[in-house]
């Protein structure tokens, strides 16, 4: 009883060791994920400010377009018009020419920061769109990150009650030997109790026969 008891008591300590092996693995798999988080909230710009920059970018995007619709409007009159429609006075040829040349100009530099603003936009979009993912990326971490620690939660909880079913064993066994000893006391009390009889017995026996004689 007592060998069985000792290999329950050996085999539940091994399965703490096994287990303390596997907290110690998600540890170091939380960890691992802790690092990650980190460098991936370093990324993290506020949503609503992208968004915010988005809308004004399209806004200005909006009103240069309509302003280049206008200035191409104005420059296409001069080229096609040597007199004025409306009042029917002749454009002067210097003032004409000065005129396209400073649309032409104009057009050319409102369609270059128009392209500049293009760019601007599309790297802002694919910023909003990289920080989702990042968000998305962090949200799993985080779930990950919270099944570990609910994993470890439960090993240490089955640590727990591992200890508490040795330490009960142990109690099982100190009370059995306890117990032995104390039937051993009483079995040692019963044997000299019977000896001691069987002396007396004897000497009165022999005090019977001498007697008899």
């Amino acid at each position: 009883i007592k060998s069985n008891s000792d290999q329950l008591i050996e085999e539940k300590k091994n399965r703490i060791n096994e287990t303390l092996n596997s907290i110690q693995q998600l540890n170091e798999s939380k960890n691992d994920i802790s690092e990650k988080l980190k460098k991936l909230n370093k990324k993290i710009v506020s949503e609503s400010k992208i968004k915010t920059k988005l809308k004004e970018l399209e806004s200005l995007k909006y009103k240069i377009e309509a302003n280049l619709v206008l200035i191409k409007k104005d420059l296409q009159f001069f080229i096609d018009n040597d007199d004025c429609p409306t009042c029917k006075q002749t454009i002067d040829k210097e003032f004409k020419l000065k005129s396209i040349e400073n649309k032409e100009k104009e057009h050319k530099e409102i369609n270059d920061g128009l392209k500049l603003l293009y760019d601007n936009y599309n790297k802002t979009d694919i910023k909003l769109k990289e920080m989702l993912e990042t968000n998305k990326k962090i949200n799993e971490l985080n779930l990950e990150e919270y099944r570990i620690s609910n994993k470890i939660t439960t090993l240490n909880d089955y640590i727990s009650d591992l200890e508490k079913e040795i330490s009960q064993q142990k109690n099982i066994n100190n009370n059995d030997n306890e117990n032995k000893i104390k039937n051993l006391e009483l079995e040692l009390r019963s044997e000299e109790h019977t000896s001691e009889l069987q002396s007396r017995f004897g000497i009165s026996y022999a005090v019977f026969c001498l007697k008899k004689k």
